[in-house]
């Protein structure tokens, strides 16, 4: 699924099977540095910019909506049409075309009252809504240039749930730099974490109200944890780090390596964006890649894999966007974090492609599901897995913890040749699990572009 990239025009097509990522042009003299994006009510696209300017895109034509924000990081589209959410720095504010003539009347600061320094590391990033009208903001703890952060800039790292009248109340705390923010197809929260203190890697979670996400700094902030909070700080070093341990959130899953976590998209397309319908797809600012991941709840609790979708250099996004036509919007913003500016779109060319689908827990073991069938003769060790845990801890860089290299005992395929079902001994809550398939092929010799996938483990069925 590698891209090639063939040139650098200002309109692009990369061919890469089975999936096509064309540039978007700019509008004439902008350099699209984008920060946020979202749908409009007619079928075409808004976007944000990190030089402050709000634009829309429809038939391929570009209209200026806004400009003189301060770095609006998140874009969110209202039920009402002709109006939008941006989330600036400072404040959540709602911007309205009043008299229907193509651009923003109404400025309204809708929700504030998290510190702000002017560091640009203070960012307020991760922004969603619910279908009742109610807002959801992920605003980082104020951070240093090497990633530590500043306790004594108050009201950060936390989820914030903004309702329909602007009245603000804090949703979840812990967060470190959240930066995508999502609702699934059952209105259920998830957002996407960046590697930092007390956040051991880059993850997503699963985030409901009064959740604690691991970082203490912002726990002051949230009233329903202040018994637990008073109860912890009487004790010291090692003992509370295992407190706080005791009671935050663990992620639904968490990231390979070097992924830099932003933002994230569900495939609501049923189909017309290939085999992964439903499934939660994430870009990364940093390395060029786009990954799926294919989530279960068990015992309540979500978890899951993640995989490898699409590489290309082009690919260093801010936001991922499906539209109704099954296709996905990659929103590039280069100030900072990701080289590159500019809007990008991935289609489907419905052509199939062999791949691992997901990922299921069994009793003893993993079940594969693939989106064809699979070669029997060829499939025996070629399959490998290690796990591994991690340390919580407040480095910035947490090590990883037992590593430790599993034996597959026994293989089954079923008479479809869709699922390998194999067992291992060793399965355990709090692991991270790493599973090979190179060389495993289809019936036809076909090969995975990817060929390595990470479930994260936080419940065993019964």
């Amino acid at each position: 699924m590698k891209a090639v990239i063939l040139s650098f025009f200002l309109s692009l097509s990369i061919w890469a099977e089975p999936y096509t990522l064309q540039k978007i042009s700019a509008p004439e003299g902008v350099e699209l540095s984008l920060g946020g994006l979202c749908l409009d009510h007619s079928g075409g696209v808004v976007v944000s910019t990190r030089s402050g300017e709000i634009w829309n895109l429809q038939a391929d034509k570009w209209r200026k909506l806004a400009s003189g924000l301060q770095e609006p990081m998140a874009l969110v589209q209202s039920w009402r049409e002709g109006e939008y959410f941006a989330l600036q720095r400072a404040e959540l504010t709602k911007m309205v075309d009043e008299d229907n003539n193509g651009s923003f009347d109404l400025f309204e600061s809708f929700a504030q009252g998290w510190e702000f320094t002017g560091n640009k590391n203070d960012f307020a990033m991760a922004l969603t809504a619910d279908t009742e009208g109610n807002f959801y903001a992920g605003i980082s703890l104020s951070l240093t240039d090497d990633g530590f952060a500043n306790a004594h800039v108050k009201n950060r790292g936390l989820i914030y749930k903004v309702d329909y009248i602007g009245e603000k109340s804090v949703f979840a705390s812990g967060a470190y730099k959240p930066v995508g923010a999502v609702f699934n197809s059952t209105g259920e929260l998830f957002v996407s974490e960046n590697q930092g203190g007390y956040i051991a890697a880059n993850c997503v979670f699963h985030v409901e109200e009064g959740d604690f996400l691991g970082n203490p700094l912002s726990l002051s902030a949230d009233l329903s944890k202040q018994q637990a909070l008073a109860s912890i700080m009487r004790k010291s070093g090692l003992d509370r780090i295992k407190e706080f341990d005791k009671i935050r959130k663990r992620p639904a899953f968490y990231l390979p390596e070097n992924f830099s976590a932003s933002g994230m998209s569900f495939d609501t397309t049923e189909g017309k964006f290939g085999a992964y319908a439903g499934q939660l797809f994430l870009a990364d600012f940093d390395n060029g890649l786009i990954s799926r991941a294919s989530l279960e709840k068990i015992n309540g609790v979500y978890q899951g894999a993640v995989f490898s979708f699409m590489e290309d250099e082009n690919l260093s996004a801010l936001r991922l966007l499906f539209n109704d036509d099954g296709e996905l919007y990659v929103g590039k913003g280069g100030a900072g974090c990701c080289a590159g500016n500019g809007l990008y779109k991935i289609s489907w060319n419905k052509k199939s492609v062999f791949d691992v689908h997901s990922i299921h827990l069994t009793k003893d073991g993993f079940k594969l599901v693939f989106t064809s069938p699979v070669n029997k003769e060829k499939l025996q060790k070629r399959i490998s897995m290690k796990s591994f845990s991690y340390e919580y801890t407040a480095k910035i860089n947490a090590a990883k913890l037992d590593e430790k290299e599993h034996v597959i005992s026994s293989f089954a395929v079923s008479d479809n040749g869709l699922q390998v079902e194999f067992k291992f001994d060793g399965l355990q809550k709090g692991k991270v699990y790493q599973i090979d398939y190179t060389g495993v092929e289809g019936i036809n010799g076909e090969t995975p572009n990817f060929t390595r996938a990470y479930y994260t483990l936080n419940e065993l069925l019964d």
